[in-house]
């Protein structure tokens, strides 16, 4: 649910009486994060978790935009935008806006129990448009921003001053040497969700040379193999 407070702390929408549904399903949500939309209005990216049938314990993430009067926006106002929803447990988002009415979405994706790698929490992205349409997106997917051998964790995004992101997040070494170790790692996306630069970590743990390797390409063409399909 959501409403909106004026400066003196009047309660707007319903004429002040029930807040609004923003999003209404059978799905369990939680842990909403609120962005402006840039024209008065706001989108509020949540995780849903399936609380029955064939995808009970399942989790998404869900987004709706809401305008400057309380109604929802996105797909008649009916559901959600779907941002991930994958056999990964997608959870945990956080949110900035693009400054022409939609939005940049970073959250951790985690290897449920029965999957090869279960256990494992790496890091996706996906940018809505004004319209709730998903951009960066290969068939549905959205994008992996770091997907190593590391345990990686809670997202933060920001605004990169030219159009992109800069999403950082924590990463723990579960095995080897430096197993137990927690380390800060980031990475640039352009506004397409291509990469615009690589450290020497980042090109050591996608097993490149160089960065003009990365550099250009698609966040989706450095998917760690054991998120790959086949």
């Amino acid at each position: 649910h959501g409403q909106r407070v004026s400066p003196d702390g009047q309660l707007l929408w319903n004429d002040g009486g029930s807040s609004v549904i923003v999003h209404g399903s059978d799905y369990l949500e939680i842990a909403p994060v609120v962005v402006s939309d840039g024209n008065g209005g706001a989108i509020v990216v949540c995780s849903a978790a399936a609380r029955e049938g064939e995808y009970a314990g399942d989790w998404e993430v869900l987004a709706q935009r809401v305008s400057p009067s309380g109604e929802p926006m996105w797909n008649d106002g009916e559901r959600a935008t779907i941002v991930s929803a994958t056999r990964l447990h997608e959870r945990g988002p956080c949110a900035l806006a693009d400054g022409v009415g939609g939005a940049f979405v970073a959250f951790e994706a985690y290897f449920p129990e029965g999957m090869e790698y279960a256990g494992d929490i790496d890091i996706y992205a996906q940018r809505l448009s004004a319209d709730g349409q998903v951009l960066w997106s290969d068939e549905g997917d959205s994008l992996a921003v770091s997907t190593s051998t590391y345990l990686e964790r809670w997202p933060a995004i920001v605004a990169d001053g030219a159009g992109g992101v800069i999403i950082a997040f924590e990463a723990v070494a579960l095995t080897g040497e430096y197993a137990g170790d927690w380390e800060a790692l980031a990475q640039r996306v352009a506004p397409d969700g291509t990469l615009t630069d690589m450290n020497r970590a980042g090109l050591e743990i996608l097993g490149l040379e160089h960065s003009d390797q990365a550099i250009g390409q698609r966040v989706t063409e450095f998917v760690h193999p054991k998120d790959r399909a086949g």
